[in-house]
């Protein structure tokens, strides 16, 4: 799995390439957030048109990520959900607590309008 992570204005993007299923992607997908938080940065996209799957650790890891940066007062979202990842959201009831969005620029835009 690769992770990169930019910032545009006041958003952190995070760019997720492979399998989200267990240690170490999870715990460097944790970092990257953190990283962002600590930058004072509150929006926070999670980019997942690369990946190809996401098992339950990955989805415990979007969970804790989602309260690592609404405890500092932000929000996350997801983008570019594959149609495995946004069935499995939907069957875990997860899609009503992360929003998602089909492109990185439609949560930009979205960011840039709360």
């Amino acid at each position: 799995m690769k992770i990169e992570s930019t910032i545009e204005n006041d958003i952190g993007i995070i760019h997720i390439s492979g399998k989200l299923i267990g240690s170490p992607e999870t715990d460097d997908l944790h970092q990257s957030v953190d990283k962002c938080v600590r930058q004072g940065i509150k929006k926070v996209i999670v980019n997942l048109k690369e990946v190809e799957w996401m098992g339950s650790v990955g989805l415990g890891a979007l969970m804790r990520d989602l309260v690592t940066v609404c405890h500092a007062g932000g929000e996350l979202v997801v983008s570019n959900p594959s149609e495995k990842v946004r069935n499995l959201l939907k069957i875990t009831k997860l899609n009503r607590v992360v929003k998602s969005y089909p492109d990185v620029q439609a949560a930009v835009q979205y960011f840039k309008k709360v």
